[in-house]
């Protein structure tokens, strides 16, 4: 049982080269894992004017990412067709490890 918010995505993305945005909660870790196939992470415009774009970042296969915080939406477009991606998300905790007992 979770006591905080969690995204969870199982995403697949057939087609090569078509943009994909999931919206996200702002402030929350996320990371993507890269089943199988090849991602292009972020890119393009954040719509402010003037700004130039953003460059987007390569995942390969069984690669990962962590997003930043910042911002709400997230853009993927697969390299390779038939892309499957594992997107995890959620609040941090922002409470320090403390290791005790045998494990």
């Amino acid at each position: 049982m979770t006591f905080t918010p969690i995204e969870l995505f199982d995403l697949s993305l057939p087609n090569k080269d078509q943009p994909v945005e999931l919206d996200l909660p702002e402030g929350h870790t996320a990371i993507l894992f890269v089943r199988k196939g090849s991602v292009a992470v972020g890119g393009g415009s954040n719509g402010k004017t003037g700004e130039k774009e953003e460059a987007a970042q390569t995942v390969g296969p069984q690669g990962v990412a962590v997003m930043e915080r910042e911002g709400t939406t997230l853009r993927l477009a697969a390299l390779v067709a038939g892309t499957q991606l594992l997107l995890l998300g959620g609040e941090p905790f922002v409470e320090p490890i403390a290791a005790r007992g045998p494990f």
